[in-house]
This record gives C-alpha cells, sequence and structure tokens, in this order.
C-alpha cells in the first residue's frame, strides 16, 4: 500500500487537528531515506504511516522520525490499538549500563568478605568460579534445572566459606549477609550509573499519568533504586516465585499484565492493547513482549559515551548482545550457534514498533500513537 509522509506541526497534518486518518490514502512506495541526528525507525504490516514532527527537548531541537502502527484506517476506528497506558522498561543495560553495575557490586562483597571473613576466599573471581561451579553441577545431574541468579550467588559465597573452615550453618549464613551486601550495591551503583537521560524521560511519562513498571530477568529493583522509585509502580523480575520462566519466554509479561489488569480493574486485553515494552535486547525484550501482545520499542544506544557494554550484532560483533543469549547456558557458544543466534536476532528486529537511540525520544513516539493511530478503551 506504500507510505504518505505528513509533516506535523503544533496543530497536527497540514495544520488541522481534527483531519481523520482516513484521509491519509495509500501512496505509491518511493525510495526515500531519511537521515536524522537520532533514528526512531518503525516496521509494521503491510500498510503503515510515517509522520515527520518537530520537538523541542531542552534547549536543542531534533527532527525525528516517529512511527504510526496500522494495518488499515478502518481498523483504527474499530479500536484495534488502545491509547497508551502502561510503559515498562527492561532494566539492565537499558537504563543503567550492566556491566558498571556488576563489577561495582562484586567489588562491594569481596571487600565485606575480606573484612568480616579473611579465613575464606574473598576475591570476585573465586565468587565467579563458584557460581559457574554450582551451575555446571545443576544442570548436569538436575533435570529440568532453573537458574535463579540469587541462589546461585548466595550458594557460591556459602561454598567459599565452606571451604574456608566454617561448619555448614555459619557457611549458610554468610551466605545469605554476603548475598545481602552484593543486592544492597547493586543497587546503590545503579542509581549512580543511571544512564544520563532516565530520569528525564521518567519524568515526562510521569507526568502524562502513565503507569509505569520493569519487567527484567535480573535482581536490580526500581524500588530500591533512590533515583527511581518515586516513578515505578510495578516490579516484575523472573527470579520472582510466581515467574514461571525467564525472558525470552513471554511469562514475566503475562505476570506483569495479570497484575496491572487486577490493580485497574479491567480485563487483561484492554491493558495489553495499552501497553508498550522498552528494552535493549531484541530476544528477550522486543520478540517476547510480542508474543505477549505488547506494542514494542527496541532500544539501540551508540556504542560510544556512556554505554560501554552495549555491542552491535548488526556490525558483526561476537559480544555484548549474544552475552544475554550465552548466559542462557554455562557452556561456551559455538559459531554454528553464533550464526543461528544471529539469525535469529535478524528476525526478532521484524517485532519491533520502533527503534530509538536515547529514551527521551520514547516521549514523541508514544505522543504520535496516542494522537494519531490510537483509541482508548480503557
Amino acid at each position: 500500500r506504500g507510505i504518505r509522509i505528513a509533516f506535523l506541526g503544533r496543530r497536527g497534518i497540514h495544520g488541522n487537528p481534527t483531519m481523520p486518518l482516513t484521509m491519509i490514502q495509500p501512496v505509491k512506495p518511493v525510495a526515500t531515506q531519511v537521515h536524522l541526528s537520532s533514528r526512531v525507525r518503525a516496521r509494521i504490516g503491510n500498510s503503515s504511516c510515517k509522520f515527520l514532527k518537530n520537538f523541542q527537548h531542552g534547549s536543542s531541537q531534533a527532527r525525528r522520525a516517529l512511527l504510526c502502527r496500522s494495518t488499515s484506517a478502518q481498523s483504527q476506528m474499530d479500536g484495534d490499538f488502545s491509547k497508551v497506558r502502561v510503559v515498562t522498561f527492561d532494566l539492565d543495560d537499558t537504563l543503567w549500563p550492566t556491566t558498571g553495575v556488576v563489577l561495582g557490586a562484586n567489588s562491594a562483597l569481596e571487600n565485606w568478605l575480606s573484612e568480616h571473613h579473611p579465613t575464606m576466599k574473598s576475591e570476585s573471581s573465586a565468587v565467579q568460579a563458584a557460581i559457574k561451579t554450582i551451575r555446571r553441577e545443576n544442570e548436569e545431574n538436575i533435570p529440568g534445572y532453573r537458574v535463579y541468579y540469587a541462589q546461585l550467588r548466595e550458594a557460591a559465597i556459602g561454598r567459599l566459606a565452606l571451604e574456608g573452615g566454617y561448619d555448614e550453618t555459619d557457611a549458610k549464613a554468610i551466605g545469605s549477609a554476603g548475598y545481602n551486601i552484593w543486592l544492597q550495591a547493586r543497587q546503590d551503583i545503579a542509581d549512580k550509573l543511571l544512564f544520563s537521560d532516565v530520569v528525564a524521560t521518567l519524568e515526562a511519562l510521569k507526568a502524562k499519568g502513565l503507569l509505569i513498571g520493569a519487567i527484567t530477568n535480573g535482581n536490580g529493583d526500581p524500588g530500591q533504586v533512590k533515583s527511581l522509585a518515586p516513578f515505578f509502580d510495578l516490579y516484575v523480575s523472573s527470579e520472582q516465585p510466581d515467574v514461571v520462566r525467564p525472558k525470552p519466554d513471554s511469562a514475566p509479561f503475562e505476570v506483569a499484565i495479570q497484575r496491572v489488569a487486577a490493580q485497574l480493574k479491567v480485563n487483561e486485553e484492554d491493558v495489553t492493547r495499552g501497553w508498550v515494552h522498552v528494552g535493549d535486547c531484541l530476544s528477550n525484550d522486543v520478540a517476547a513482549a510480542k508474543r505477549a501482545g505488547m506494542r514494542t520499542v527496541y532500544y539501540a544506544p551508540p556504542e560510544d559515551g556512556e554505554y560501554p557494554s552495549w555491542k552491535s550484532l548488526r556490525e558483526g560483533k561476537g559480544k555484548g548482545k549474544l552475552s544475554k543469549f550465552a548466559g542462557l547456558t554455562s557452556k561456551p557458544l559455538t559459531e554454528q550457534e553464533v550464526e543461528s543466534l544471529r539469525a535469529q536476532e535478524a528476525k526478532d528486529l521484524s517485532y519491533a514498533d520502533a527503534e530509538i537511540s536515547q529514551l527521551l525520544d520514547l516521549v514523541p513516539v508514544l505522543e504520535n500513537w496516542n494522537e494519531y493511530c490510537c483509541v482508548s478503551v480503557l
């Protein structure tokens, strides 16, 4: 059906804020490339409408490409899309750099162990080695073994305490206390290392009355991160007992939908239609959220500056994003497995409703979806 591009001022399409979407007629596809300072790409179905709009963030003005997803003008009128009411975020490498946060927490644990339990190994490398050993033992001996990272880390610290001469009771207590030290440090360091536009983005979303949540596989908890706690209404981690499987399974998203539907006293289908999930991992965030029925925003920050742990597979690099897949197993990936994962990522990219390179770009994306493409059902 092709694409029609409308340039929007403050009053909407051609200055007419009441012009219905049904007046936007399909045109022949034109091979046109738009170069913008910050990309917001969209790729949906057979019919799309793409809008270019000027807007301002602080003192700087940029032109952004914004997408309105649509299967047809009639489907919009029939209520196939609702206004965005809920926005959830992945946490690690979306709101903060995972590598820096985890390394800082590891260092805090090492300092605590060396000070309070000098007879046991305290080096971060020793803890990591114990984690890998316990995980491998469990994978080999427990059918259908599922990884819980909190349990693994606590067990690893306890094993090091046993090897350091503590009895089983004391070793278990040290494992629990050590894990709590590590976890608190993780939250505190995440607060210090938040990406620069996180708080401004959350402020803008909260000012619009949106319900904000987090859906993660990790142990980071925005409710325990000082700068984030005022903004978050929902927190779902695959470490929680009612989440039967971690991302990329859709189970964490389904649990989130159930909790919000119960909170708002509406049915789950209506909640999902007004839900957008944002994350940096195509498999864990984009494809998984799409399977749960959500709209998705792929967060692909630049590889320089404040995003040192983000690496692009699309440029053929074997680290970074692949580490999220490799984390599902303790075994090294073969070249064949790496190529298979690259092919899967290319497929998962097609599930993204929009792509942003900085979090603040999310705000105008949602504004356009709400203004031009949505019918409220809540």
